[in-house]
């Protein structure tokens, strides 16, 4: 099935709430999704996972200098603390032991890391390049899901090794995967009852509500 942007982004927003993320959250991350998405559809077929992982807290280490290292990273839950990171400057590397989904990761970088360029490195062979809302990569790395031994640099530029990609126009979703954010943004409903509806649940009957 071909969707639109929007109605692509609805969906995962609804999904992410269905799945106990929290608001503001769940908008970036829906976002995000769709943006990388558009490079890579599987990532809505590994979404409803990366929602319904057990969260845990991450701190950074080595504050007094450049550089932050984490052991566990969750996408969907800590992701936008590690986009805020690269986007305030503050540091200059990023070392992550184990990250559940890397493609996401650059979804969100691709969302919120708008001001520096930034190079991700897996096992020292380097993979991706966002730089100015475009997104240069290996093409093996598409195929990614989880990933170890991550780093992330600023980027000098003088890598030319990689492709940079194009986004497609239209967004492709399998019918499995569109049912799979459906039940979780199901979720979010409400049971059709008298009292519901006066409490302003459901569709209007006019074009005024």
């Amino acid at each position: 099935m071909f969707r639109s942007f929007s109605e692509t982004v609805f969906l995962c927003y609804k999904a992410c709430v269905g799945g106990g993320v929290d608001i503001g959250t769940a908008q970036d991350i829906a976002v995000s999704t769709t943006l990388i998405g558009t490079y890579q559809n599987e990532i809505f077929g590994q979404l409803p996972d990366l929602i319904s992982a057990p969260q845990n807290k991450q701190h950074i280490t080595n504050t007094f200098s450049k550089t932050a290292n984490f052991e566990s990273v969750l996408a969907v839950h800590n992701g936008l603390f590690l986009a805020d990171c690269l986007q305030s400057n503050l540091l200059e590397e990023i070392k992550i032991k184990e990250i559940d989904n890397i493609l996401l990761f650059v979804g969100i970088c691709l969302h919120l890391v708008t001001e520096f360029s930034w190079d991700i490195l897996i096992d020292d062979k380097f993979v991706v390049r966002i730089s100015n809302k475009n997104l240069s990569a290996d093409l093996a790395f598409l195929a990614s899901g989880g990933a170890k031994n991550i780093t992330i640099q600023k980027s000098d530029e003088t890598n030319k090794s990689l492709i940079q990609l194009k986004p497609t126009s239209t967004i492709f979703i399998d019918a499995e995967n569109w049912h799979a954010l459906n039940r979780l943004a199901a979720h979010t409903y409400v049971d059709e009852t008298m009292h519901s509806r006066i409490s302003g649940a459901g569709a209007g009957l006019t074009d005024n509500d």
